[in-house]
C-alpha cells in the first residue's frame, strides 16, 4: 500500500472547520510552496489511499490560511478534514537546501515501539535543530 512519506510530502494540516459553507482554517508547513499552484489539486490521505482535492478559494493569513475546497460544502463536510494532513506529491515541490523541513509529518517512536508523537514543526537555533 502507498503510504504518505513514499511520495508525498505534507505541506499543510486541517485544523479546525470555518462557518457553516464547509471552509477550513489550515496551518501552513514551511515546505508549503510559497508560488502554490492552486488550479492543481492536493490530496488527502482516506484509508490510506491519497484522495484529491481542488481549491475553491484560499485567503492566506500568515502561516495560516482559511480554505474552501471543491465540494466541501458543508460543516460536515470539513469536520471530517479536521486534523488531516494536506500532502503535495513530492515531484511536485522544489528542492531545498535544508531537507531537514521534510521531517515534518514523521512519526515518532521510542526503544519501546510507544508512540511519542509527530514532528509538527522545526526550529533551526543557529544551526542546531
Amino acid at each position: 500500500m502507498l503510504s504518505a512519506n513514499d511520495k508525498f510530502l505534507p505541506i499543510a494540516q486541517v485544523i479546525k472547520s470555518y462557518g457553516t459553507e464547509g471552509e477550513v482554517m489550515i496551518s501552513v508547513f514551511p515546505q508549503m510552496p510559497e508560488d502554490l499552484d492552486i488550479q492543481e489539486p492536493v490530496f488527502f490521505f482516506f484509508e490510506g489511499l491519497p484522495v484529491p482535492f481542488f481549491f475553491e478559494s484560499i485567503d492566506f493569513r500568515g502561516n495560516r490560511a482559511r480554505v474552501k475546497f471543491e465540494g466541501t460544502d458543508s460543516l460536515e463536510a470539513a469536520d471530517e478534514l479536521t486534523k488531516m494532513k494536506i500532502f503535495l506529491p513530492a515531484d511536485q515541490l522544489e528542492e531545498e537546501e535544508d531537507e531537514s523541513m521534510f521531517l515534518i509529518g514523521f512519526t515518532l517512536y521510542d526503544a519501546t515501539e510507544q508512540l511519542r508523537g509527530t514532528v509538527q514543526d522545526l526550529h533551526d537555533f543557529g544551526g542546531n535543530l
